[in-house]
């Protein structure tokens, strides 16, 4: 410690010891969440194309793993042969009698051991989207063959949130029923719950330790699951010279059976361990095994959970790809759908979607197999490298024109009842019909289109006006997905700029302001169009006779009509005309302050009180094509 108990930083800002690790452990909890989130990407592609192809259980499974990431949520399981002692193990572990136990089979439903800062049971019913809050005094009620036989009350699980430490590491602690009971829907539902397990704790017994049918178990668990920790429960029924002699044996047959050379095995007593924390007793808990198991779990969900979260999620995701392939989503079903009918616009999202689908599953396998090469070199993500953008559902059936590119020819016509209409601009009126149509199908485009999400980052947005213009029309998450990309790119370039700044350069293009701003660019080129179009049409005698009637045009645009091919005779009757709005829009002013200073409000008019906004349209136009709308969208 330094003067004033303060430790001095290095170089680089950080501790010098432990401020290495700290600085470690943040590079590869940044690099794990870009992985994570590019794996969101994927996923999200994957949830339009099924469901654009109508593959309801593929889209389901997909959403599944979409909220397993939102939540970084680690599925450990317990599982094994009925009475080997799995309840009161979660019990021991959690400190709480709280998992039901006894001499005959009881668990026959999935409970789910969550964090909460508050003791909790939510029950989920086959039957229904919400979970019901129930007293946790009641979990017997539910998840026991005695209470609930056969599942009369069709619960789907349990789940119990409890304030343990050990569940604050984002892991969901599973208790499963017991296989090889009598009851075989309690078999049924634990092996249907293994494509769920991110790790799994198989506790088997010393009274009967890796029977045949336990061995069979785990070959199935191996099939699913990477991460495994034996354990030997009750070994308070050994004397202790037979302590190691139970762990060898269980540890010879596990692996020669399942090929883990290194596989560890624990020997627990539940009891010994639940007793020991009741007591609580440092030295029973070390004897129980509890404490090595403990320790073990804490350090994998510590620093091996993460990569295995991500390696089981991308490993389910290419498992229920080779699933669409066994019920031929993909393969002769998209042959024929290109021969039948070429042009069919429901054939060409077909097509789309199965050639998107194809390309996430190319690029999920890529990534898979990235983890797996980084974590072989010792490294869980830093030699993983994320490839570039996605392809979108919107390719191919959203062309050019459709995405965003407006051309002269979108300026719309321009029809005698858009001069004769009275109270604004016609052509502001038209531009912001224009800026609507634009933003409603461009904050789409970015919340389901790629190539516009990297067209977006690459010219970096819209200028300040229309960025602000865009997001009172989208909603957050389209904002966040539309905008992530241009962050990105944000941050790319204040990086590279660093090298400016070296080579004794100034930095001032990147800083400044978006030129390349696309709702700018369809404006000045709507405003042309439209202006020429009003041009041709204010030169005949209906149409001075129709503009006559309405409030004319605001200052910019009255300015550029006059610039336009307009003959000088319709210059002077245009000018006129606007100067007749503007002193008939003063006397309202002055009448207007008369009325209220004589504190006669009521005989106010409408052309009165609206004389003061009418002529600051006139002279800048629009407010709506000027400052950035409300969040209501209204102007």
């Amino acid at each position: 410690m330094n003067e004033g108990g303060k430790r001095k930083l290095n170089a680089n800002g950080q501790l010098p010891e432990d401020g290495c690790h700290i600085a470690s452990d943040l590079k590869e909890l940044q690099v794990y969440n870009r992985i994570k989130l590019a794996l969101a990407d994927i996923l999200r592609n994957d949830l339009l194309g099924f469901r654009s192809l109508g593959r309801s259980d593929a889209e389901k499974q997909c959403s599944d793993l979409m909220v397993k990431l939102a939540e970084d949520r680690f599925t450990l399981a317990v599982v094994g042969q009925f009475k080997r002692g799995k309840s009161s193990l979660m019990n021991a572990i959690v400190g709480e009698d709280i998992i039901p136990t006894g001499i005959l089979p009881l668990t026959s439903l999935i409970t789910k051991l969550k964090y909460g800062s508050v003791k909790k049971m939510l029950v989920n019913y086959e039957y229904s989207v919400f979970a019901e809050d129930k007293p946790v005094s009641l979990l017997r009620d539910y998840v026991t063959e005695e209470r609930n036989p056969h599942n009369v009350k069709r619960v789907n699980d349990v789940i119990l949130e409890l304030p343990v430490p050990l569940l604050q590491k984002g892991v969901e602690f599973v208790d499963t029923p017991g296989i090889g009971s009598a009851i075989e829907s309690n078999t049924e539902i634990t092996y249907d719950f293994l494509p769920n397990c991110d790790a799994v704790i198989f506790v088997t017994a010393v009274d009967a330790p890796m029977s045949t049918l336990e061995i069979a178990f785990l070959k199935k668990i191996v099939s699913y699951v990477d991460k495994i920790f034996f354990v030997v429960n009750k070994a308070d029924l050994l004397a202790e010279y037979e302590r190691d002699d139970i762990v060898q044996f269980a540890a010879k047959i596990i692996r020669s059976q399942t090929g883990q050379e290194h596989a560890r095995v624990f020997l627990v007593s539940s009891h010994e361990g639940f007793t020991s924390k009741m007591i609580p007793d440092s030295g029973l808990y070390a004897h129980s095994g509890l404490k090595s198991l403990e320790g073990a779990l804490v350090t994998f969900l510590t620093r091996e959970k993460t990569s295995l979260l991500l390696k089981t999620s991308m490993g389910k995701l290419l498992e229920i790809f080779d699933n669409e392939y066994r019920h031929n989503a993909f393969g002769t079903s998209y042959i024929e759908s290109r021969t039948i009918d070429e042009g069919r616009t429901d054939v060409v999202e077909r097509n789309t979607a199965i050639a998107l689908l194809i390309d996430t599953q190319n690029r999920v396998s890529k990534l898979y197999n990235d983890v797996l090469e980084a974590e072989r070199a010792g490294s869980q993500f830093d030699k993983v490298k994320l490839s570039g953008e996605l392809p979108s559902l919107s390719d191919g059936i959203i062309n050019k024109s459709d995405r965003a590119e407006f051309s002269q020819s979108d300026a719309g016509k321009l029809e005698m009842t858009d001069i004769e209409e009275t109270g604004s601009c016609p052509v502001c009126r038209h531009l912001v019909i224009q800026l609507q149509e634009f933003y409603a199908h461009w904050q789409y485009l970015l919340a389901t289109d790629e190539r516009s999400e990297v067209e977006f980052g690459e010219t970096l947005g819209f200028c300040s006006l229309h960025t602000w213009q865009l997001l009172a029309v989208s909603s957050p998450y389209g904002a966040s997905l539309g905008y992530t990309r241009l962050a990105d790119k944000m941050a790319d370039r204040l990086r590279s700029s660093i090298s400016v700044i070296d080579s004794g350069n100034k930095v001032t293009s990147f800083l400044k302001e978006s030129e390349k701003c696309k709702v700018c660019s369809l404006l000045r080129d709507a405003e042309k169009v439209y202006v020429g179009r009003f041009s041709e049409l204010i030169d005949t005698p209906d149409g001075r006779r129709l503009y006559s009637r309405s409030d004319g045009l605001c200052r910019r645009h009255l300015s550029m009509l006059c610039d336009s091919s307009i003959s000088p005779g319709i210059q002077k009757f245009l000018l006129l005309d606007a100067a007749r709005h503007f002193e008939q829009d003063a006397e309202d002013m002055k009448s207007y302050a008369m009325k209220r200073d004589a504190l006669r409000r009521s005989l106010l008019n409408q052309s009165e009180k609206t004389a003061y906004f009418r002529t600051i349209t006139r002279i800048v136009g629009y407010r709506s094509l000027c400052v950035p709308w409300d969040q209501d969208g209204e102007i």
